[in-house]
């Protein structure tokens, strides 16, 4: 079985309810269709810790950032995922910006994912996410 994770963009969560993610995952749609009907499991839906920028009036590169290694509710979130045994974290379409730019501080989350051996996946529900970089 494999254990899926969720994270959200906390600004986004200012209007966002995530009932899309919730519903692709448990009717295999969007970035949840490629499991079919493998037996998967929504272990986390969780947020970054969020930033000063304004998601809505522009670029990623008008906010200001907190840095992930001091960030000690990020890193709880991490510690929490590894305890759970998380296989798959699957990144909310909000964590891009309409030009399709991938937030700054979920690239540095992404890496810190991997480091620890998680598989990240682009996307959630309906809308296309871009392809995550190596």
């Amino acid at each position: 079985m494999k254990r899926i994770a969720i994270v959200t963009c906390k600004n986004a969560a200012s209007v966002c309810t995530g009932a899309s993610c919730l519903q692709a995952f448990r009717e295999r749609n969007g970035s949840f269709k490629q499991y079919g009907s493998e037996n998967v499991e929504l272990i986390a839906f969780m947020q970054c810790s969020g930033c000063k920028g304004v998601k809505d009036q522009g670029p990623f590169d008008q906010g200001v950032f907190p840095k992930l290694d001091g960030d000690e509710g990020m890193q709880k979130k991490l510690d929490r995922l590894l305890k759970e045994k998380v296989d798959v974290v699957h990144l909310g379409i909000c964590c891009w910006n309409s030009e399709r730019e991938l937030c700054p501080w979920m690239k540095k989350f992404i890496l810190e994912l991997r480091q620890r051996g998680f598989l990240v996946k682009s996307g959630t529900h309906g809308v296309d996410a871009p392809p995550i970089e190596s």
